[in-house]
């Protein structure tokens, strides 16, 4: 996943590396020379590990390191973490590829019986419930009446059924919300997996937040879920570096919060149920080259705050939405607007909402060069959710002050695509068959994928459905489409049924609200989108050069008017 080199202004670059072999010991224990690339003092994960240990041992490597920090290397395996790690400054985590993988422990939710003021030391659970808890474990509290869940406590020991607790953060080291059993309050085993500090890296490590082990019926109730990395206002993590790590199944993926110099690189950033990377005030970041995709919300959110921010080479594909919040500054809030910041050479496609997206506060992104991307094929839900921050466009851009928007190709062509139906289906159905082959349409690319907004058709009927799942029964067999809803008709074969994409991103490019100024939009492709290609109204802004139905919005009409006028 990583480079050797990089050509900059036709130099070839190599990364000069003193690979100093020093002898570890492989999942077998059978020595193998590890090369040490980072300074500082080196560190095996299982030389630590003990029985009680409630992180196979990298917690306590971690805290073996000198002042100044060290390379904790964490073998082949699946390491069981049970307790939120915390490195220090300095620290380089380092695994041995895929599979060296840290594995969230499953959840459990437990209710309290007493209730416990703020400040205090310990909190009071079931006497059956005491058997679930080990000292050292991580655990957080839930309250319908406050918003403790949001810190984490290392269980110190336990007496009887009191449960005695003490804060992993800088602050507040007792309770800092009272919990109530009115307020149906429970202590809960969730937390963030990985806290980093001032110039760590992690490199080379599975970070499996095992999602499905923490939706228990208990926790689903509490509707609360931790990321799997954090770097934020308490644990600030300037310089730190993200290279070549797989991050998923968890809730956000990795939240960055007012740390500057961020950097994630050649990783894969999938299935979180919330943003799979989550900036907040965190300027002077780069994001590049990942792949970042089938997170629920969006692949990349901006939040606020941000400038200097480099998003570039990543393919960001079935999100929510591609990335999105550019902009939503609040002076009210005392909240700054993203800005002065670049998005390029980015693959953005198939999400279900916009490809690349404003924010919701009443200032926009200004000073943004969004460049050389490809938009494609977005807005798969359909729903057309239409208001000032949020519209069917590839690109939408709201309240936007010099932002300069070039050379990006913005594109839909679903329906170019179909499959014939292999066999007849009938009325009531949730499942179809097409002809096999290639899952693609012989370039590799999916044709029907799950989420896909479709429509099935023969001679005689037609209707829309949304793919579900898509099975492949055989190579050059027929694929098993599993639809959302039951068909309304029957399709016959021998009529020329077909199944295929429709276009769902309506517009190329929307840019426009009452404070969008001195903006540059040009030289973009903008064909083959539902309704047309560029949708605008900015006061003093060039649009020109464009390829594509170019409309400027009609100030006669409503805004939903204008961007979907066949509703």
């Amino acid at each position: 996943m990583g480079n050797s080199g990089k050509c900059l202004f036709g130099i070839m670059v190599f990364p000069v590396v003193c690979l100093c072999l020093i002898p570890v010991h492989a999942a077998d224990d059978s020595p193998v020379m590890q090369p040490l690339t980072a300074k500082g003092a080196f560190l095996v994960s299982s030389d630590f590990n003990s029985a009680d240990s409630m992180t196979a041992g990298i917690q306590e490597a971690v805290d073996s390191l000198p002042e100044g920090g060290g390379t904790v290397y964490v073998p082949e395996g699946v390491h069981v973490i049970r307790q939120q790690l915390k490195l220090k400054p300095g620290t380089t985590l380092l695994g041995a590829g895929r599979s060296s993988m840290l594995k969230k422990s499953p959840a459990f939710m437990i209710p309290l019986i007493e209730d416990a003021e703020k400040g205090a030391e310990y909190v009071v659970i079931r006497k059956e419930d005491v058997e679930k808890l080990t000292p050292g474990l991580s655990v957080s509290f839930r309250c319908n009446k406050n918003t403790e869940h949001r810190r984490v406590y290392e269980i110190t020991r336990i007496e009887d059924n009191k449960i005695y607790i003490l804060s992993r953060g800088q602050y507040h080291p007792t309770l800092y919300q009272p919990l109530s059993v009115e307020g149906e309050a429970s202590m809960m085993h969730m937390f963030v997996m990985i806290i980093t500090a001032p110039d760590c890296t992690i490199r080379d490590l599975d970070i499996d937040g095992s999602f499905a082990e923490q939706m228990t019926d208990e926790v689903k109730t509490g509707k609360y879920s931790y990321p799997a990395l954090l770097c934020g206002a308490l644990y600030p993590c300037h310089a730190t570096k993200i290279k070549s790590c797989w991050v998923h199944d968890t809730a956000m993926g990795v939240s960055i919060n007012t740390s500057t110099g961020m950097e994630i690189i050649d990783s894969e950033v999938y299935n979180c149920s919330m943003d799979g990377i989550h900036i907040g005030g965190s300027p002077w970041s780069k994001f590049i080259n990942n792949k970042i995709y089938r997170n629920k919300m969006a692949g990349i959110s901006f939040c606020y705050g941000n400038f200097g921010i480099l998003v570039s080479g990543n393919h960001i594909f079935e999100n929510g939405q591609g990335i999105k919040a550019l902009g939503i500054g609040d002076p009210k809030r005392d909240t700054t607007a993203d800005g002065y910041s670049i998005i390029s050479n980015n693959l953005i496609y198939n999400n279900t909402d916009a490809g690349i997206a404003s924010g919701q506060g009443p200032e926009g992104a200004y000073d943004f060069i969004i460049t050389g991307n490809l938009l494609r094929n977005n807005h798969q839900a359909r729903n057309y959710k239409v208001g000032p921050h949020q519209s069917p466009a590839g690109i939408s851009l709201f309240n936007s002050k010099r932002c300069v928007i070039t050379d990006n190709r913005c594109m839909d062509d679903q329906d170019n695509y179909s499959r014939a139906l292999s066999e007849d289906a009938t009325a009531g159905s949730k499942v179809i068959y097409t002809i096999g082959g290639s899952a693609g349409n012989g370039t590799g690319q999916k044709v029907l994928f799950a989420g896909q907004a479709i429509q099935i058709s023969d001679a005689h009927n037609r209707e829309s459905n949304e793919v579900a799942s898509v099975r492949e029964t055989a190579w050059q067999k027929p694929y098993e489409i599993t639809l959302k809803e039951p068909l309304q008709h029957d399709y016959k074969v021998a009529d020329g049924a077909l199944a295929g994409g429709v276009k769902t991103q309506l517009w190329g490019i929307f840019l426009g609200g009452p404070e969008s100024e001195q903006n540059v939009v040009s030289n973009n492709v903008c064909v083959g989108n539902g309704n047309g290609g560029i949708l605008w109204e900015s006061r003093e802004s060039v649009v020109s050069g464009n390829v594509g139905e170019v409309v400027e919005v009609d100030t006669a009409k409503s805004l939903e008017e204008n961007l979907c006028p066949s509703k």
